[in-house]
Order: C-alpha cells, then sequence, then structure tokens
C-alpha cells in the first residue's frame, strides 16, 4: 500500500473511532442518567499547549483529555463541564498534586473534596492520614491510572509537538472502547454500567476495506543489443 492510500485508510480509522464511540458513548449517558463520581484524578501532561486529563478512578474512564491554552482553575472547569454535556457527573473527590489552580478547581468550582497524590511523594503521606478516617468512603491512595495514561500519551507525542485533535480523540475512544481489564470489562462498560457492541466489529461497518494492491504489469523482456557469434 502506498503511503498516500495508508493516510487516508488512517483517517478513515480514526473518524469512524470517534463518530461509533461517540454514537455509543450518547446511547451510554442516555440511559445511564444521574452519577456521582468518588473519585476523579486531574493531571496536567506536558505537550504542546498542555493536555489537561481527569480520570473517573474506579471505572478509569477518562472523563476529558484534551489541549488547553493555559491551566488555570477557570480553564479546568469550563473544559471539564463541556466534556460532561448530556450526563449528570457528580464530582465528590478529586485527587491531584498541590497545584493551586487544581485545588481551586476542585475545592471552589467544583465543591469536592481535594486529596493530594501520594504518587509525587512521601510528604503528603501524613496529610492524606489526618483526613482518612472522615473520608474513608471516598478515598483514593493514589492515581496510578492517570500516571499510566500520561506515560502513555508521553510515548505518542515523541518527535512532535502535539497529537492532531482527531487522532488524540481516536486514542480516547480506544480506551474506553476496545482496552479490557483482565474481568474482561472496558473503562465504558464500568463506568455506564452496561455493555456496548464490539468496538472493531462496528468499524468494519464503518470503513471500507482498502483496495487490493495493482498488479505489477509483466514488462516485456529487454531486446539484446549484443549478439553472440561463434569464435
Amino acid at each position: 500500500m502506498s503511503d498516500g492510500a495508508q493516510h487516508k485508510l488512517n483517517v478513515a480509522l480514526e473518524t469512524a473511532l470517534v463518530t461509533e464511540t461517540w454514537a455509543q458513548r450518547t446511547a451510554s449517558w442516555r440511559g445511564h442518567g444521574a452519577s456521582a463520581s468518588d473519585g476523579v484524578r486531574g493531571r496536567n501532561v506536558p505537550s504542546g499547549g498542555g493536555c489537561l486529563v481527569a480520570i473517573e478512578l474506579a471505572s478509569n474512564f477518562i472523563l476529558l483529555e484534551g489541549y488547553a491554552a493555559d491551566r488555570s482553575a477557570a480553564t479546568w472547569t469550563a473544559v471539564l463541564e463541556d466534556a460532561c454535556t448530556g450526563v449528570a457527573v457528580e464530582v465528590m473527590q478529586s485527587t491531584a498534586d498541590e497545584a493551586k489552580a487544581l485545588r481551586r478547581h476542585a475545592e471552589t468550582d467544583l465543591g469536592a473534596h481535594h486529596s493530594p497524590d501520594l504518587f509525587h511523594g512521601p510528604e503528603t503521606s501524613a496529610q492524606v492520614e489526618q483526613v482518612a478516617g472522615a473520608c474513608a468512603d471516598v478515598f483514593q491512595r493514589r492515581s496510578s491510572c492517570v500516571e499510566g495514561r500520561n506515560g502513555q500519551l508521553a510515548l505518542h507525542h515523541h518527535g512532535r509537538d502535539r497529537l492532531s485533535d482527531r487522532k488524540l480523540a481516536a486514542l480516547t475512544a480506544v480506551h474506553h472502547f476496545h482496552i479490557c481489564r483482565d474481568d474482561g470489562t472496558t473503562a465504558a462498560e464500568r463506568f455506564f454500567g452496561r455493555a456496548h457492541p464490539v468496538l472493531f466489529e462496528r468499524l468494519l461497518l464503518r470503513v471500507p476495506l482498502p483496495p487490493r494492491p495493482r498488479r505489477r504489469r509483466t514488462r516485456p523482456p529487454k531486446p539484446a543489443y549484443l549478439t553472440p557469434v561463434a569464435a
């Protein structure tokens, strides 16, 4: 397959991924109703312009993953509200580092409890232990799921400033509706509490198979320029 044909196929696959999973996501949200998210982990991923990531910890469902011009509390709140349009998500607790913008976003804008992230050092452990008793039901010990996601995005950002919005959305779609835990469930199944169609079976209905490569033309034999003669 030529580079041009491969690029067209990649674009078609990424577009179909985003379209199909958005349709599944919308259908799941309609039947999901209100939900309370016990723990949400927010993090700034170093990349071109800054990539904001927020994950619901219990299900590992990505509520927000996208680029933003800045990392202010107002921006965090605005983009998270936009990402959760269509479903009632109540954030009860946020696990993040001690950045002022993230604390204000959680405590002031969302009215949620803020827990420091144990991943960033043992000095925060004492603070967590002080509030653990009162918040035992919603306490999140660490946020390795987001750190793992950050590592994956860092690999994709390697050698480039940022991903296209289409490619980033396609990566999020695969995380939600294709990657499974050992119990066979996807992040979308755990978050919405319902099964969904197999992602790549649906993609086969949306994306046409690439054409077969053209057969090489049989070249005529080259004429002999020298005629062998007997010595």
